[in-house]
């Protein structure tokens, strides 16, 4: 199944949108079961530990990682964005540069603390805070795993010599964007975090590659999951 060329399939690629903006932000086992099962896969478990939470599925014979980004809320704020951010910079054995303590480190320690089903190919997608975990989780990633990363609206959380290595030996990924989600330009207060990657621009009829993403166009409502999701459904049609 390829996915990452000059434009992706959107249908091949619907599930794991679905897993990002959906069921990973499902609280209830159950409905989280239903909506895996729905997407044509097969759930596995769910993972948490107070900061961090995956969706753990299998994909025509593959694993799938879904983190779950900052849980949304009626009264959903920039404020919630921050509450659980750290802006330290920590570092991982034998990766040059640094990640945003706030981001990683959850991550890493929930996938310390829990046996993985490992595939040769894995995929893992999130959005939001889930996407940036998404660019991230294969510093926890065993050495013969290939992975695919789909980043939806993923903040910035690395800096250029901490990507550029998890990108030569892991591929790149690809990150997805609307017009105008702050997100892709997140953490205002740590610059030296970058967004170094192309955008898949998928908020209008021709979805485009934008090199450059625009600096802080603040709209909540653009970065919210359903709003990804319902976008992606109609590039399906």
């Amino acid at each position: 199944m390829t996915l990452i060329a000059a434009m992706p399939n959107f249908k091949e690629l619907l599930p794991l949108v679905q897993l990002a903006c959906e069921a990973a932000y499902e609280l209830d086992d159950k409905k989280c079961y239903d909506l895996v099962t729905s997407y044509g896969m097969e759930f596995i478990k769910e993972i948490g530990n107070g900061q961090c939470f995956i969706t753990i599925c299998k994909w025509n014979g593959d694993l799938v990682l879904g983190i779950r980004g900052t849980q949304f809320t009626d009264g959903f704020s920039l404020k919630q964005l921050l509450d659980n951010e750290r802006f330290d910079k920590v570092t991982a054995s034998e990766i040059p540069g640094f990640a945003m303590d706030g981001y990683a480190t959850p991550l890493w320690s929930l996938l310390d603390a829990n046996v993985i089903p490992w595939t040769p190919r894995t995929y893992i997608v999130g959005h939001s805070m889930g996407g940036i975990r998404t660019l991230l989780t294969p510093v926890k990633v065993p050495e013969n795993v290939k992975v695919v990363r789909v980043a939806l609206a993923p903040p910035c959380g690395a800096d250029k010599r901490f990507a550029e290595f998890m990108d030569a030996k892991y591929g790149s990924p690809m990150v997805i964007g609307r017009e105008k989600d702050f997100a892709l330009n997140h953490p205002i207060l740590a610059p030296c975090f970058i967004q170094q990657y192309p955008v898949l621009h998928i908020e209008n009829a021709t979805p485009s590659w934008v090199e450059k993403w625009p600096w802080w166009d603040e709209s909540i409502e653009d970065h919210k999951p359903g709003k990804y999701l319902a976008d992606w459904l109609k590039l399906c049609l």
